[in-house]
C-alpha cells in the first residue's frame, strides 16, 4: 500500500488560530500608498508596466539637452539635430559633435536627413541650409532665395529636397534653390511640416492640410474632420496615406478619407508633435506631455502612455525615430535623447520604487495572470496592472494551472489556495515540513506535489480532505526541485545535482538517475519536455542539457552558448528554447525535431532588458503564447504573437587608416587623392618600406553595439580571421604586391552584412628587383676597378679643398663671435671703457668734470605694485623702461641701471659733449611726453595712471668698472647724491633741476623758480621746474639716424 501522508484544510472561519490574508497598512505605508496612487493616476499606464528607456544627456556625451530630429547616415551613424549643440552622430558607442569649431556656424538645428548621395543637410531655425559631405558648406541664400526660419524638411525623388520656412516651400537640388510658383495656392505660407509619400508632397501649415502632385496643389476634401486645422506633424504611413497630427489629435488621410487614430482625450496632450510606427504596425505617438503606444490587438485597440514615470527622460517630445536595428529614438526638449532598444519585451512590477522579485507565474481562467514573489506573497495581473492579491512574508515557489476555478501555491511556509481572487492557507499535519514543499502540477482531476525527495498526490479539490500518496522518490535525501510530466506515465525530476525519471507500470517507487560524464559536478536549476518527448535540463554552472533516447547533449559557454549560469528555461509557440541566466535571456533557435541548435540570440539590457538577473524556475507561456520570465527585479514578458523585427546586418566602414601607428598621416605621395567624406587615401600605393598598414574599422548597430563582432582578411595574403570584437588590425611587413582588405560585420542576432566593406592598396616593389637595376649594378662593378684611382685622387683633392673650406668657415665664424661680443660689451659700458677692457683686461677710473644726471621714478610706485599680479607689475615697466633705453640713446646718454622703479642715466660721459644739461632736459621731457601717452591709453583700458617725475643735476662724477664676475658701469660722486634729492623733491609729470643745471640750460628751457629746498646732508638748494623751450630754440641734439 502507498504511504498516507495527512494534510486538514481550514478556511479564515473555520480554523482556530489562522491569520487571515488581508493587509493592513501601517501610518508610513499609507503616505508611500497615497503618493503612489496620485502618481498612477497621472499617468493611465500607472507604474505597473515599464520599458527599457536609455537615456542619452549630457553626461553620455550629448552636446546639448534639446533635440528636435534624427536622419540615419548611410555609414550606419544615427545623426541627431541638437536644440542650441549643433549637431551630433552615434555611433552605438560615443557621441561626436559638429559645431563652429568644425565648419558648421548654426547650433539651433530644426531638421536634418540624409540625401541619396550619402550627404547630410541641416536646417537651422535662423542661420539657414547646411550640407556636410566631409565639410560643412552653407546654403544661407542661393539663387536671390534666403531661407529664413526653417521648420520642416523632406526627401523627394530625383533628388529634390523641399525645405518648409515661414515663407513657403523652397526645393532645392544640388546648390540651386528657388521658390515653386505653386506657393500660392498653399493655404498658408508658414510652413509647419513635410512629408513625401507616392509621388506625393504633403504640406502642412497652421491653417490646414494640403498636398502637391506634378506641381499642383490640392488642399485635402476632408478638412472638416480634421480635429483641428493646425498641423504640427506629418508622417509617411505604412498603411498607406499619412498620418497627420495636429494640434487637437492624430488622424490617418488616405485619400479623401480621414478617420481619427487613438482615443485623443485619453492622451496625456493631443497636441501631437511626432508619429513613428513599428514594424508591427505599432504607432509611437510624440506629444508635448508624454508618449502614447497604440497598437491593434485582434478587433480591440491597446493604448498606452509613457511619461517620466515609466522611464523616459522628458514629457515633451520633439520627434520619434525608428534606426535599422528597430530601436525607437526620442527626441525630447530638455531630456536629450531616448532609446528604446526592443520594444517586444515589456516589464512589470507593483512599485517601482522598490524592489520586488518575481519567482513564479500562471494563467487564471479569466485571463489574469497569478504571480508568487518572493518574501512578498502572490499578486495578480489583469489588463497590464500589477496589483497584490495577497501580501504575505512567504516565498513562492510554484502555482499550479487552475482546476475548478481553484490554484494551489506552494511556498517556503507550506501550501495555499487561490479560490474567487482569495488565497487561504493549508494547515497540515506534522509528519510534514512546510519548508520542504517546491513543486506542484494537476493531471486527471490530481494533485501532483514535490515534497523533499518525493513526488506527492492527492485530489485537486481544494474542499477535501484527503491524505497524500507518494507516488515516485529518490534514494538520495536531495529535494526535488521541479518536475514535468508526460500524461500521468512518466515522471522527470531535477534535485541539485541529479536528473531522474519514473514509469508508472514500475513495482518500485524509485526514481531512476540519469547517468552520464556530462551531468557530473552540475547544479540543476530547471526542467522542460518539448513535443519531441526530449527533457531539457538547465543548471547553474555547465550550461543546457538535453536527454534524449538515453543520450545526453551538452550546449555550453565553449561551443555557443551565451552563459553556463542558467536558471530557468521554456519552450514558445515555435518550439524554440527560452533560457534565462545571470546576465540576461537567451532565444535558442532549433532544427526541425529540435535536434541540433541553429543559433543562439542573447539578450541584455541593450535588447530592452530592465533586469537581466532571471529568477529559478520562473518562466511561463501563456494562452496567448506570451513569455513571462520573473526576475530579481519585476516580471519581463515578450509578446511570442506580435511579427518579429529583423534587423538588418550591421553598417560596416573603414574609418580609418594608420601607417606605423600614426593616426594622422598624410597621405600625400602616396595616393591620387583623399575622399572627402571618409578622410581615405584613393588609389594607395606605398613604397615597401612603408608597408605597416593599421586598418579601423566599425559596424554600427544602434540596438546592440558592443554585440557586433567581425571578420576580416587581406586579399592576397590570408583568409577570414576568426570571428572577434576587435575593431583594428595591423598588418606588418608587407611583401609587394596587390591587396585588398576586407572586413564584415555580424549582429546580435547572428546576421552578416552581405557586402564587406574593402579597400584596395599597393605595396610596391624596391627598385633592386627591376631589371634596369640589376644592369646598372653589372655596369657599376665592371666600372668601379677603372674608376677607384681616379676616384682616389680626386677625393684627395676634395679633402684638401674641404679642410681649406673649413679653415675659412671657422675663421668667419670666429669672428662673427667676436662682434657679438663686443656688441654685447657695449651694450654694457661705455665705448672708451669697452676699448679700455677689451685692450688692458681692465678699465681705470675716470673722472668728468661735467656731467648731467639724472634720475626718474613713479609716484605711488609701492601702492601701485600692490594692486598688480607680479607678471603684470614686470610686463608695465619693461613697457616703459624699453621706452626710456631708446630715448636715452637717441640723444646720446649711457643708461647707468635700474633700481626698482627708478632710472638712472647720465649725459657727458663722452668726450666733447657740451650740451650734456640739453640734452639730459630733452630726454625727461621725451619721457614724460611718453608717459602722458601712455596713461592716456591705460585710462580708456580703465587701469590707474603711472605718474612719472625727473630731477636733474650737473657737475662732476668718477666713473668706473666695479667687481670681477657680472661686472657693472656705475658713477659716483656729490653730483649723483645730489641729484637723486634734487629727483625726490620733484613731483608727478615735472622736470626739477638744480640752478647748476639750469644756467647750462637757460638759453634753450624756460625754467620757474621754486625756491630753495631743504636736502637731506646739503642744507637749503635752489631748485627750478622746466616749462618748455625757448621761442629762439632751433631743434634737439638727438641723433635720428
Amino acid at each position: 500500500m502507498p504511504k498516507q501522508l495527512h494534510i486538514h484544510s481550514c478556511t479564515v472561519s473555520d480554523c482556530e488560530g489562522a491569520k487571515p490574508f488581508v493587509n493592513y497598512p501601517t501610518r508610513g505605508m499609507t503616505l508611500r500608498y497615497l503618493v503612489l496612487a496620485f502618481l498612477l493616476m497621472a499617468s493611465p499606464g500607472g507604474f505597473s508596466q515599464l520599458l527599457n528607456f536609455q537615456n542619452f544627456g549630457l553626461e553620455e556625451g550629448l552636446p546639448a539637452t534639446g533635440a528636435f530630429d534624427f536622419a540615419m547616415g548611410k555609414d550606419g551613424l544615427l545623426w541627431i539635430a541638437t536644440d542650441g549643440g549643433g549637431v551630433a552622430n552615434y555611433d552605438g558607442h560615443r557621441f561626436r559633435q559638429y559645431d563652429h569649431r568644425t565648419g558648421l556656424s548654426a547650433s539651433t538645428i530644426r531638421a536634418i536627413l540624409c540625401d541619396d548621395n550619402g550627404d547630410i543637410w541641416v536646417a537651422s531655425s535662423q542661420e539657414g541650409l547646411f550640407r556636410y559631405s566631409g565639410t560643412w558648406q552653407s546654403l544661407r541664400s542661393v539663387n536671390d532665395f534666403h531661407f529664413g526660419d526653417i521648420r520642416a524638411m523632406c526627401k523627394a525623388s530625383e533628388g529634390r529636397i523641399f525645405v518648409g520656412t515661414a515663407t513657403g516651400v523652397a526645393e532645392v537640388r544640388g546648390d540651386s534653390a528657388y521658390l515653386p510658383a505653386w506657393n500660392r495656392s498653399l493655404p498658408h505660407l508658414d510652413i509647419r511640416a513635410l512629408t513625401f509619400s507616392q509621388d506625393t508632397l504633403w504640406v502642412g501649415t497652421d491653417y490646414g492640410l494640403a498636398f502637391v502632385t506634378d506641381n499642383q496643389v490640392a488642399r485635402f476634401s476632408g478638412s472638416d474632420k480634421l480635429p483641428s486645422q493646425r498641423i504640427v506633424s506629418i508622417t509617411k504611413s505604412g498603411r498607406g496615406g499619412v498620418w497627420v497630427g495636429t494640434s487637437a489629435g492624430l488622424m490617418h488621410v488616405c485619400g479623401d478619407t480621414c478617420e481619427p487614430i487613438g482615443r485623443s482625450d485619453d492622451f496625456p496632450s493631443k497636441r501631437i508633435r511626432s508619429v513613428c510606427e513599428d514594424v508591427d504596425g505599432t504607432l509611437w505617438i510624440g506629444t508635448y506631455n508624454g508618449v502614447v503606444r497604440l497598437r491593434q490587438n485582434g478587433e480591440k485597440f491597446e493604448q498606452e502612455v509613457y511619461t517620466i514615470a515609466n522611464g523616459l527622460p522628458d514629457n515633451r517630445i520633439r520627434s520619434i525615430y525608428r534606426d535599422p536595428s528597430g530601436s525607437i529614438w526620442f527626441a525630447t526638449y530638455l531630456g536629450g535623447v531616448s532609446q528604446l532598444t526592443h520594444t517586444h519585451f515589456e516589464h512589470y512590477t507593483i512599485d517601482p520604487f522598490q524592489k520586488f522579485s518575481f519567482s513564479s507565474v500562471m494563467e487564471s481562467d479569466n485571463g489574469c495572470l497569478y504571480a508568487g514573489l518572493f518574501e512578498n506573497g502572490v499578486a495578480q495581473i489583469c489588463d497590464g496592472r500589477v496589483e497584490m492579491l495577497h501580501n504575505g512574508a512567504y516565498s513562492v515557489r510554484s502555482i499550479s494551472p487552475p482546476f475548478k476555478g481553484s490554484h494551489w501555491v506552494v511556498h517556503n511556509e507550506g501550501i495555499s489556495v487561490i479560490q474567487n481572487n482569495e488565497v487561504r492557507s493549508w494547515s497540515l499535519s506534522d509528519t510534514l515540513a512546510n519548508s520542504l514543499f517546491y513543486d506542484c502540477r494537476i493531471f486527471n482531476d490530481k494533485l501532483y506535489i514535490s515534497y523533499h525527495n518525493m513526488i506527492l498526490s492527492r485530489s485537486a479539490n481544494p474542499n477535501t480532505i484527503e491524505g497524500f500518496q507518494v507516488v515516485a522518490a529518490f534514494e538520495t535525501p536531495d529535494v526535488i526541485q521541479r518536475f514535468v510530466m508526460l500524461r500521468d506515465s512518466v515522471i522527470w525530476a531535477i534535485t541539485d545535482n541529479q536528473v531522474g525519471f519514473w514509469r508508472s507500470n514500475w513495482e518500485e517507487q524509485t526514481f531512476i538517475p540519469v547517468e552520464a560524464n556530462q551531468l557530473k559536478d552540475a547544479v540543476f536549476t530547471d526542467i522542460a519536455m518539448d513535443s519531441f518527448r526530449q527533457v531539457w535540463v538547465t543548471s547553474l554552472n555547465k550550461g543546457l542539457f538535453r536527454i534524449s533516447k538515453g543520450r545526453v547533449s551538452w550546449l555550453h559557454e565553449d561551443n555557443g552558448l551565451f552563459s553556463n549560469r542558467l536558471h530557468q528555461l521554456l519552450f514558445d509557440k515555435d518550439e524554440n528554447l527560452w533560457v534565462g541566466g545571470l546576465n540576461g535571456m537567451g532565444e535558442i533557435i532549433l532544427t526541425a525535431g529540435n535536434e541540433l541548435v541553429e543559433s543562439v540570440r542573447h539578450y541584455t539590457f541593450k535588447d530592452g532588458l530592465r533586469h537581466m538577473h532571471t529568477n529559478l524556475r520562473a518562466g511561463y507561456k501563456d494562452s496567448a503564447n506570451t513569455l513571462w520570465f520573473g526576475t530579481l527585479n519585476g516580471l519581463t514578458s515578450y509578446r511570442g504573437d506580435r511579427k518579429q523585427h529583423i534587423a538588418e546586418p550591421p553598417t560596416i566602414v573603414i574609418r580609418s587608416i594608420d601607417l606605423f601607428f600614426d593616426d594622422q598621416t598624410q597621405w600625400d605621395g602616396f595616393s591620387d587623392l583623399i575622399n572627402p567624406r571618409t578622410r581615405l587615401p584613393i588609389n594607395l600605393s606605398v613604397p615597401h618600406h612603408q608597408n605597416h598598414l593599421t586598418f579601423h574599422f566599425l559596424g554600427t548597430n544602434l540596438a546592440n553595439p558592443s554585440a557586433v563582432r567581425y571578420q576580416y582578411r587581406l586579399e592576397g595574403l590570408d583568409d577570414w580571421s576568426p570571428i572577434t570584437s576587435r575593431t583594428s588590425v595591423t598588418y606588418t611587413s608587407l611583401p609587394p604586391g596587390r591587396y585588398k582588405f576586407q572586413v564584415m560585420a555580424r549582429n546580435h542576432l547572428g546576421q552578416w552584412n552581405q557586402d564587406p566593406a574593402s579597400f584596395s592598396f599597393e605595396v610596391r616593389a624596391p627598385f633592386y628587383f627591376a631589371w634596369w637595376f640589376i644592369l646598372s649594378v653589372a655596369l657599376a662593378v665592371i666600372l668601379t676597378v677603372v674608376s677607384i684611382v681616379r676616384w682616389r685622387v680626386r677625393s684627395l683633392k676634395a679633402e684638401q679643398m674641404r679642410l681649406e673650406r673649413e679653415v675659412e668657415l671657422r675663421t668667419a665664424q670666429l669672428q662673427e663671435e667676436v662682434k657679438k661680443s663686443d656688441e654685447l660689451l657695449l651694450n654694457i659700458l661705455p665705448a672708451d671703457a669697452a676699448r679700455e677692457l677689451r685692450e688692458k683686461g681692465y678699465a681705470d677710473a675716470r673722472q668728468f668734470r661735467n656731467v648731467s644726471v639724472m634720475f626718474t621714478d613713479f609716484k605711488g610706485f609701492t601702492q601701485l605694485a600692490e594692486k598688480l599680479s607680479s607678471s603684470e607689475l614686470v610686463a608695465t615697466l619693461d613697457e616703459c623702461f624699453r621706452a626710456f633705453d631708446e630715448i636715452v640713446g637717441r640723444y646720446g646718454l649711457e643708461k647707468i641701471k635700474t633700481i626698482g622703479d627708478a632710472y638712472m642715466c647720465a649725459a657727458g660721459l663722452r668726450d666733447h659733449d657740451v650740451n650734456h644739461a640739453v640734452n639730459a632736459v630733452h630726454v625727461a621731457l621725451e619721457m614724460i611726453g611718453f608717459m602722458e601717452e601712455f596713461n592716456n591709453r591705460r585710462q580708456r583700458e580703465g587701469k590707474p595712471p603711472w605718474h612719472l617725475r625727473a630731477g636733474i643735476h650737473s657737475g662732476p662724477v668718477v666713473a668706473g668698472i666695479v667687481g670681477k664676475k657680472k661686472f657693472a658701469y656705475d658713477i659716483w660722486g656729490d653730483t649723483v647724491n645730489l641729484a637723486a634729492r634734487i629727483e625726490g623733491a620733484s613731483v608727478e609729470g615735472k622736470i626739477n633741476v638744480s640752478s647748476t643745471t639750469r644756467e647750462l640750460i637757460k638759453d634753450t628751457f624756460s625754467t620757474e623758480y621754486r625756491g630753495e629746498i631743504e636736502v637731506k646732508n646739503k642744507g637749503a638748494v635752489a631748485m627750478y621746474f622746466v616749462t618748455g623751450t625757448k621761442d629762439n630754440y632751433v631743434g634737439s641734439f638727438a641723433n635720428t639716424d
